[in-house]
C-alpha cells in the first residue's frame, strides 16, 4: 500500500515532468512557426 506522502511525491514528480514537456512543446511550436510561414486554411465543412 502506498502512503499519502509517497503518493504526494509521485504526483509532484508527474506535475514537474508535465511542465517540462509542455515547455518543450511550446519551444517546438515556436520553431515550427518560424520554419513555416503562417498559412491559414479554413477547412469548414459544417453548414
Amino acid at each position: 500500500m502506498i502512503t499519502k506522502k509517497e503518493l504526494s511525491l509521485r504526483i509532484c514528480d508527474l506535475e514537474n515532468n508535465l511542465e517540462y514537456v509542455l515547455q518543450h512543446l511550446d519551444d517546438l511550436e515556436r520553431k515550427v512557426k518560424k520554419l513555416r510561414p503562417k498559412k491559414e486554411k479554413k477547412n469548414e465543412t459544417t453548414k
